[in-house]
């Protein structure tokens, strides 16, 4: 961009907000190459803080929807779901996280399948001396978010949606309501249970506006916690080293990442209600969200070849029960402004102007 300084000038500048250099990202390190685009001049910890706030803003489903697509774009460089950037193993999966985003799905998180090469790669100090030799592998998933309120979206469709993501034997799949809460599981066997009913909140009101709307219907399971995940844990990433290549292969995997719930437990954080996506750093709901009432859908491949295209499974599914494509072309459109939509090529500059955005 024709108005950014060079390169070996952006760690002089300050971010405009808080004074801090313009450079960090959300972890206090520097970003290298430099961020250059919208929200440019804030620091990434304070364009996550206004990213957040336009979340805030924002009071229909189909703006959360946009918002999302403006990060999966890399129009942005964070989001409420993810603080970072997004991880360039990703970039395969956004035609078709964006292709579920016409069906009215929210992604939060994701990660492709595969196993690296046989032999691994070397891992090397700077002054290139072999340390070691590395390898990786990693089940396919994703995290999603899916409205149960929305008047063109039926409840029945949602149900028969995640009744068969639950019944498919090639995944593990956990689903449960991001805006109900579940009992405490007391023993081992209760923290194990695959099916468990949710309960009204004592301080639901202070989360939900119209909390009435949304109360826990005890014979509703659509809103249950339900799992076909191991109880324990559900590994989605492993990792081996050897000292030498040769070695590689003879060494057992040792679990790195686990998919975030597999278990009610999982789901006791700080006594709170537990999100995905669905609120801010703080812990406040963002209100378009919460009047959806969405579950939380967390699908998970069971082999580590990659093979397994999941969000085409997804989708399929999605055809099959009937879900409405009710924001079909939401790929083709930008948001200009805060609930104002324009389509792609209209303007030359298509999209919100971060910069400009009023926060009431």
């Amino acid at each position: 961009m024709a108005n950014m300084p060079p390169t070996n000038l952006w760690k002089l500048l300050k971010c405009t907000s808080c004074n801090q250099p313009a450079d960090r990202s959300v972890f206090g390190e520097p970003i290298d190459p430099p961020y250059t685009g919208r929200l440019r001049g804030l620091c990434q910890k304070c364009r996550l803080n206004r990213i957040c706030q336009i979340w805030h803003n924002v009071h229909e489903w189909r703006d959360i929807l946009m918002l999302n697509l403006a990060y999966l774009r890399r129009e942005v460089d964070c989001s409420p779901g993810y603080g970072v950037e997004l991880n360039s193993e990703t970039n395969g999966l956004v035609p078709g996280l964006i292709r579920l985003h016409e069906y009215g799905i929210l992604s939060c998180s994701s990660q492709p399948g595969g196993v690296d090469p046989d032999g691994g790669f070397q891992i090397a100090e700077p002054e290139g001396e072999a340390e070691g030799w590395y390898q990786a592998r990693q089940r396919a998933y994703v995290e999603l978010l899916i409205p149960t309120t929305h008047i063109r979206i039926g409840k029945e469709k949602v149900s028969a949606l995640v009744n068969e993501l639950l019944a498919r034997t090639d995944i593990v799949v956990t689903v449960y309501s991001e805006m109900d809460t579940y009992p405490t599981p007391r023993k081992r066997e209760d923290w194990r249970a695959r099916e468990v009913a949710p309960v009204p909140p004592p301080s639901f009101q202070q989360y939900v506006s119209g909390s009435s709307q949304h109360q826990a219907n005890q014979d509703d399971k659509l809103y249950y916690f339900r799992s076909s995940m191991p109880p324990k844990e559900y590994v989605v990433t492993e990792e081996r080293m050897a000292p030498t290549q040769e070695a590689l292969s003879a060494m057992e995997w040792k679990g790195k990442t686990r998919m975030s719930t597999a278990s009610v437990r999982d789901l006791q954080r700080d006594g709170r209600l537990n999100s995905i996506c669905g609120e801010d750093e703080k812990g406040r709901w963002f209100d378009a969200v919460s009047r959806m009432r969405p579950l939380a859908v967390l699908v998970a491949s069971k082999d580590w070849s990659g093979d397994v295209d999941l969000l085409k499974l997804v989708e399929d599914v999605c055809v099959r029960v009937g879900l409405p494509k009710v924001f079909q072309g939401i790929k083709y459109w930008r948001l200009r402004g805060i609930g104002d939509w324009m389509f792609e090529g209209e303007e030359e500059q298509a999209g919100i102007d971060w910069a400009d955005v009023q926060i009431g």
